[in-house]
């Protein structure tokens, strides 16, 4: 079981953090793997050794040098924060060597090139090399500069990023055991759904295409695997659906709402049945969030023909791309084979 802290600082109330942790030791019957993410900010003293002591996996935002980092990163006065945010991690990771893997989530703003920020990872030495770095693209909820209009920097960064990881592909460098930081920063956004192709989905999927079962994309289970709870504690799918009571499927006080969870699930397949039924795209669709296609007024036609339109071009060309690599290299993916893991 794991519970996880975050969206926007969750360190601005940490009484509550510590309250909710040791709440859950007391209750819980099983281990539980404890998860913060933060702005870094307030990662410092007492706060720092309540998380550390309780085993806490921390990701810091931090989204590249100070250039980029306190373009948008900074505090309520309008002061920059990168080397308040830098000073706490770097503590942390040297004060509780022993600590969980550390996590660092970089968000590119539309006003971003990505390259800047690959190239400021690689080179910070100051990074335990078991560290994993994850590159975000921003999009929707984040406030206007963040949004995911793709800025003319950030596109071309981007394709360029796209274009040397199927060239390092076609190389096989790629999972050969000697890639460098800044590769592995490229292959976090370069790699979409390569794997998914990868894997003899096609086959799997094919079998799962003609089941009564089946359910485009795959969507989860609201509350199964993950629930989200909000500040008045109400329950969701995930921070991705939006908060409206149309959405909710429970709460703290109340538990689950079960009936409410089918529902959400059965109007979700509903809705793509008939453009699904026939389409090319199934068996790979990567359509699976009820936050993709639903908006307060529920799962609109006009919002899944824009986004299946979206889809089925984009999985078109990483099929394109997927085979011209094998054509160049019939083993680049080899590094994706469940029996390398």
């Amino acid at each position: 079981m794991a519970i996880s802290f975050y969206g926007g600082e969750p360190l601005l109330n940490f009484p509550l953090i510590k309250r909710c942790t040791e709440y859950a030791l007391e209750k819980a019957k099983i281990k539980i793997d404890f998860f913060m993410t933060t702005n870094g900010y307030l990662l410092k003293g007492e706060t720092a050794d309540f998380l550390a002591d309780h085993d806490f996996a921390v990701c810091v935002s931090l989204d590249g040098p100070a250039s980029i980092h306190d373009r948008h990163r900074r505090t309520r006065d309008d002061l920059p924060t990168h080397a308040v945010v830098l000073d706490n991690f770097r503590t942390w990771i040297r004060k509780y060597p022993r600590a969980k893997p550390y996590y660092i989530s970089a968000t590119v703003a539309r006003d971003t090139d990505p390259r800047d920020v690959y190239e400021y990872f690689s080179r910070a030495s100051w990074i335990p090399p078991d560290t994993r770095i994850m590159v975000n693209l921003a999009s929707p909820p984040y406030p206007d500069y963040y949004k995911s209009d793709p800025g003319e920097q950030r596109s071309r960064g981007l394709r360029e990023a796209y274009q040397k990881y199927k060239e390092d592909l076609m190389r096989g460098r790629v999972g050969a055991g000697y890639e460098d930081v800044e590769m592995r920063l490229r292959r976090v956004k370069a790699e979409g759904p390569f794997p998914r192709l990868h894997r003899d989905r096609w086959k799997v999927a094919q079998a799962r295409r003609h089941s009564a079962s089946c359910s485009p994309g795959m969507p989860c289970v609201s509350g199964a695997l993950k629930t989200f709870v909000n500040v008045t504690g109400d329950y969701y799918a995930c921070q991705k659906v939006p908060q409206t009571e149309a959405c909710r499927i429970g709460s703290v006080a109340t538990g689950i709402d079960e009936e409410k969870v089918y529902r959400l699930l059965k109007e979700f397949v509903e809705a793509t049945a008939e453009s699904c039924e026939r389409c090319w795209c199934l068996p790979i669709c990567i359509m699976g969030c009820h936050g993709t296609v639903r908006d307060k007024d529920g799962y609109t036609l006009a919002a899944r023909r824009q986004e299946c339109e979206r889809i089925q071009k984009l999985m078109h060309r990483h099929i394109v791309d997927y085979c011209s690599v094998l054509e160049q290299n019939p083993h680049a993916f080899d590094y994706l084979d469940f029996n390398r893991r």
